[in-house]
């Protein structure tokens, strides 16, 4: 079961296995309902009904995940396993509002929804306390989703700083370009194919000239530093 159905969490069904259905509870039940209409494999579950489902998918703001707990708690499975996805929040925060036999479990996601349905695969990962339940995720996800080890405020730190850097990126060369005239429209486009693109050529080693050229600058001006 998905509880919240935002950007993430559409995208990760949209790349899942098709034979696996998925029961997504969300406040905005019409948004459910009409991507039920596309993909057979969604469906709407009410709350009366969480006390089938053991695995329960938090992909809620970790500011939303207290106050859904807290609302449901009446109906869900007293041996229920929480996915905690919110890459904010930190799962011992909610630990304390699980009742029974009820764990939680944080998977944080090291990816951007938009580039995950594009790519077709991510990353996720698990603390070292939690690595048993790698498997299972693994299972879940199958090979559209690599799962590694990591701590949950590392996964924090790496998505701040990412992000960060690719907004900073992204406006320096809109207001660069704005300076010397240049289209919105060339502008755009270079933002959503050029940047993502030498990106990629970097961490892959495959750099073209210009490329090496601005790594060769850079490293020349940091050594005269």
């Amino acid at each position: 079961m998905y509880a919240g159905f935002g950007r993430l969490a559409s995208a990760l069904v949209e790349i899942s296995r098709s034979n696996v259905p998925v029961r997504v509870y969300s406040r905005t039940k019409e948004k459910v309902v009409e991507a039920s209409e596309a993909d057979r494999r969604i469906t709407w579950i009410d709350p009366q009904d969480f006390s089938a489902e053991k695995e329960v998918w938090l992909f809620l703001p970790a500011d939303a995940v207290p106050e859904f707990l807290k609302e449901n708690q009446p109906y869900f499975h007293p041996e229920t396993v929480f996915f905690y996805c919110a890459t904010k929040g930190i799962s011992a925060d909610i630990a304390p509002l699980l009742q029974d036999k009820q764990q939680v479990v944080p998977v944080k996601f090291i990816t951007e929804a938009g580039q995950l349905k594009k790519d077709g695969k991510g990353m996720a990962a698990l603390p070292q306390e939690y690595s048993s339940w790698k498997g299972r995720l693994a299972e879940t996800f199958g090979k559209t989703m690599e799962i590694v080890i990591a701590e949950e405020k590392e996964v924090l730190a790496l998505n701040k700083a990412a992000t960060e850097k690719a907004v900073i990126a992204a406006e320096e060369l809109r207001n660069e370009m704005k300076e010397r005239g240049l289209q919105e429209k060339l502008i755009n486009h270079a933002s959503r194919q050029l940047i993502p693109g030498v990106i990629n050529s970097y961490v892959e080693g495959r750099l073209g000239g210009f490329g090496q050229q601005v790594i060769k600058e850079r490293r020349g001006n940091k050594y005269e530093n």
